[in-house]
C-alpha cells in the first residue's frame, strides 16, 4: 500500500499543475515574491532568525447569525505589552472585515501580508411543485448547499486603513481539483499550505459536488497544487474529529481509523502508534507540535500518551480567565515560543463592572518552553498576556478559527 501511495504521489504532484488565467498567475508569482523574500528560512543559514513582531487572528461568523459580517482578521502587536497587560483590556478593532458575500466555512490562511481564502459553501433555494393529490400543487421549496473548489487572494501590505471586503474585491488563485467539504487549511513545511476536508467522503460524494482528493497541497513558490492520497479505504462519510501539525507532517484523528499520519514530502499515510489506551486524540480541536508536546488553546499533551495533559499556566488574575464556550486556535513562535488565541468572558469583578459583564474579549498569550528529558519534565512558562475587549459586533457567537504569527 505505501508503494502505491508513493507511486500516485509522483504522479499527482505533476499532474495537477493548474492552468489559470493571467490575474489568478500574478497573484500566485506576487504570494511567491513575498515568501522568498521575507521567509527565515530562505536567508543565509548563518543569520539570526527573524523575530515576530505581529500576530493575525481570524475570526468566523458562522451563519444563520446576522452579522454584517462572515469574518474579521484583528491584527496584534506582539511588540506592545506594557499597556495591554491585565487588568486593563484595550479596545481593538479589525483591521479587515469580509461580508456576507463570502461563502461560508472557508478555510483562511494569513501568509506574509497576504488573505488566502479556500472553499466554503453556499446555500441556495431550490424551489418546485409536488403533487398533492389530484388536482392540487404544493410549492416547496429545498435547501441545498454546494461547496466551492475556490481559492481568493488579497495583498494587505498596502494599506494602512481598516479594510471591508467583498467577493468582488479578491483575485481568484488557482482553483484545488476538487471542493472540500469543511475545509481545513494548516501551514506545512513553512512554504506549503495543505488544504482538506474534515467531512471525508469516497466517490459516492458526487451527488454533494464533491469528489476526492481530499487532501491537496498548495506550494507558495510554484503556485500549484498537488493531490495527497487518501488516508485510508472507506465507503461512507467519516469526520475528521481533530487534527494537529508539526514541521511537515499532518495528523488526523478519526473515529473509526484512530490516529493517521502523513509527511507531505514522501506523501505517505501511516498508521500512528501511540499508547495502548488511545485510539484517538482526546480533545475536538486543532494543535500544534514541539518535539512530542502536543499543544492545544489551553492545553498540552504527550503525543505518546494521550492519558498524560496538562493544563497551560493560567493568567494571574482569575478575573481574566477566557470562558470554556468557545474553541480556539493556537501557532508556534520563533525561539521555542507559541501563541494562543481565545474568545471569552470576564468574570465578576470590579474590571468587569467597568466595561460589563458579557463584553466578549479576545485572549492572546505567549507561552515559553523549555524542553526536558520527558514531556512530563517540559516546563511550560506564560511570558507575555494580552486581553481585548473586540469593538466588531457579535463577538460573542463567533469562533477564532486561526492565529498566524509574522516578523514584518
Amino acid at each position: 500500500m505505501i508503494k502505491a501511495q508513493r507511486q500516485k504521489f509522483n504522479q499527482t504532484t505533476t499532474k495537477t499543475k493548474s492552468t489559470t488565467n493571467p490575474k489568478s498567475k500574478l497573484a500566485a508569482e506576487q504570494v511567491a515574491e513575498m515568501v522568498k523574500a521575507r521567509l527565515p528560512s530562505q536567508s543565509s543559514s548563518g543569520s539570526t532568525p527573524a523575530k515576530y513582531s505581529k500576530l493575525y487572528i481570524v475570526c468566523h461568523y458562522p451563519m444563520p447569525y446576522s452579522n454584517p459580517h462572515r469574518y474579521s482578521i484583528y491584527q496584534i502587536d506582539l511588540t506592545c505589552t506594557k499597556t495591554l497587560k491585565p487588568p486593563s483590556p484595550a479596545p481593538l478593532n479589525p483591521i479587515i472585515t469580509l461580508d456576507q458575500s463570502f461563502p461560508n466555512d472557508m478555510a483562511v490562511i494569513v501568509l506574509l501580508g497576504h488573505l488566502l481564502l479556500f472553499g466554503g459553501d453556499s446555500l441556495f433555494v431550490k424551489q418546485g411543485t409536488r403533487s398533492s393529490g389530484r388536482l392540487v400543487k404544493k410549492r416547496i421549496e429545498e435547501k441545498v448547499i454546494t461547496w466551492t473548489s475556490d481559492m481568493l487572494i488579497f495583498d494587505f501590505t498596502k494599506s494602512s486603513k481598516c479594510l471591508s471586503l467583498s467577493t468582488s474585491s479578491m483575485v481568484k488563485g488557482p482553483n484545488m481539483k476538487s471542493p472540500k467539504i469543511y475545509p481545513a487549511a494548516v501551514i506545512l513545511d513553512e512554504v506549503k499550505i495543505c488544504v482538506f476536508s474534515l467531512c471525508l467522503v469516497d466517490k459516492s460524494g458526487v451527488q454533494l459536488q464533491h469528489y476526492p482528493p481530499n487532501f491537496e497541497v498548495y506550494n507558495t513558490l510554484t503556485g500549484n497544487w498537488s493531490e495527497l492520497p487518501e488516508p485510508f479505504d472507506y465507503s461512507s462519510q467519516v469526520s475528521i474529529n481533530s487534527y494537529v501539525i508539526g514541521k511537515s507532517t499532518l495528523f488526523i484523528s478519526t473515529e473509526c481509523f484512530g490516529i493517521s499520519f502523513i509527511d507531505i514530502r514522501n506523501g505517505i499515510w501511516q498508521k500512528f502508534d501511540c499508547s495502548p489506551k488511545v485510539a484517538r486524540f482526546r480533545f475536538h480541536s486543532y494543535g500544534v507540535i514541539i518535539d512530542s508536546l502536543c499543544l492545544l488553546s489551553k492545553n498540552a499533551y504527550d503525543i505518546q500518551n494521550m492519558d498524560s495533559f496538562a493544563l497551560l499556566p493560567k493568567s494571574e488574575t482569575n478575573d481574566l480567565v477566557p470562558s470554556d464556550n468557545h474553541g480556539g486556535s493556537v501557532s508556534l513562535m520563533e525561539n521555542d515560543r507559541f501563541v494562543t488565541a481565545r474568545i471569552g468572558f470576564l468574570g465578576v469583578s470590579s474590571t468587569s463592572e467597568l466595561l460589563g459583564d458579557y463584553i466578549p474579549h479576545l485572549f492572546v498569550d505567549v507561552y515559553e518552553y523549555t524542553k526536558g528529558r520527558t514531556v512530563a519534565m517540559t516546563k511550560v512558562t506564560r511570558v507575555d498576556t494580552f486581553r481585548y475587549f473586540v469593538t466588531d459586533q457579535k463577538l460573542d457567537i463567533a469562533a477564532a478559527i486561526g492565529c498566524f504569527p509574522a516578523c514584518f
